[in-house]
């Protein structure tokens, strides 16, 4: 659904979305303007998308 450098949005199940923060080549997710930029894309993605009925956060 959505693939950035801070944040992925992938389908699990039926209605089921799971938003990802694990900064890619990275030990360690920084909370920066990028983070924040690819959560608002994410967020409205999620949002936009009908069949969403739930998201679970994950930080790797």
């Amino acid at each position: 659904m959505f693939q950035g450098e801070s944040i992925r949005v992938l389908p699990l199940s039926e209605g089921l979305v799971e938003l990802r923060f694990d900064r890619h080549g990275e030990a360690i997710n920084k909370l920066d303007a990028r983070t924040i930029d690819e959560f608002r894309q994410a967020t409205l993605l999620i949002a936009a998308s009908s069949g969403v009925r739930g998201v679970q956060v994950v930080q790797a």
